[in-house]
């Protein structure tokens, strides 16, 4: 099935740095995820350079399993634990992560005990506990929105949580050192071209999300739907409106002269358990790994 392989979309930037960003998303491991896709991952991980490994939301698909199925949770916590022995790994949450699903459909549930067991293991930066990762070379800010920015009756993200989170860190944003290459990660990139929310954010270099599941377009098929469709167009979003933008791809954002771009992460999985009978259908999708590399060789900024 093609969801046992792994497309690696590299995306090349100039900078006087040399430094590898590898960037996964949704994984939503759960009882039903096969356990031998974590090893794949790994091997994808350890085939070339890394030296920041982002995972930008829905590391689970519900918090269900996390008190059902002890075994899985365990194996999920090993992986981890591996992966970041060997890497410096920046794991910022999603919707998903603070939600539990039953017939009556999605609760909020935050499951400290796990997040507690994430925030022992040693070269994770956790968003629920840390916004920042800072070195030499980046600065890594994390976005941790609650589960009524993803989950509320009008079926949309919440702006206005979002340009709150955004307000209350202004200060903190302002002050992040300009010399080194700043990132922003962010679960969703709905709003990360709003002009609004662009006025706290225009320092950044890049923007990385994952969430829109590549909009459910076959990747191979990504040129094809630009032309026919349009750049960053997808197919349908997690919350069920059709041709959603900002679903895919790479976009640049311009700001004041400055250019960010925004990153959108294919994801691992892009029809996850809680969707139901449409499940089987993720088969006939890829994983997909996206990687920032950052050169001082010449290269064009794409």
């Amino acid at each position: 099935m093609f969801d046992y392989k792994i497309i690696n979309k590299k995306h090349y930037y100039k900078n006087n740095k040399s430094i590898d960003i590898k960037i996964l998303s949704d994984l939503h491991y759960c009882s039903s995820f096969p356990d031998k896709k974590l090893d794949i991952i790994e091997k994808k991980l350890d085939e070339s350079k890394t030296d920041y490994i982002i995972i930008a939301g829905d590391f689970i698909d519900s918090t269900g399993f996390l008190t059902n199925d002890i075994e899985k949770r365990k194996n999920l916590i090993k992986w981890l634990t591996k992966i970041c022995n060997k890497y410096k790994v920046i794991l910022t949450l999603g919707g998903h992560d603070y939600s539990f699903k039953d017939k009556n459909g999605w609760k909020e549930e935050v499951n400290k005990d796990f997040f507690k067991e994430l925030s022992l293991i040693k070269g994770l930066t956790l968003s629920f506990k840390k916004l920042k990762y800072e070195d030499e070379n980046v600065i890594i800010y994390q976005i941790d929105l609650p589960f009524k920015y993803y989950n509320n009756d009008k079926r949309v993200e919440d702006k206005e949580l979002l340009l709150d989170f955004l307000n209350k860190r202004q200060e903190e944003i302002k002050k992040l050192n300009k010399e080194k290459i700043k990132i922003l990660v962010c679960h969703s990139p709905i709003y990360l071209t709003d002009l609004d929310v662009l006025e706290y954010l225009k320092d950044f270099d890049f923007f990385v999300s994952g969430h829109m599941h590549n909009g459910v377009v076959f990747p191979i098929f990504d040129k094809l739907f630009d032309i026919l469709i349009g750049k960053n167009v997808g197919i349908i979003s997690p919350n069920r409106h059709l041709f959603p933008k900002n679903a895919r791809g790479v976009k640049s954002i311009f700001v004041d002269n400055k250019r960010i771009d925004l990153i959108i992460c294919g994801g691992l999985v892009k029809i996850q358990e809680c969707t139901g009978h449409l499940q089987p259908l993720n088969h006939f999708f890829p994983m997909q790994m996206d990687e920032i590399i950052i050169t001082d060789e010449n290269v064009n900024k794409k």
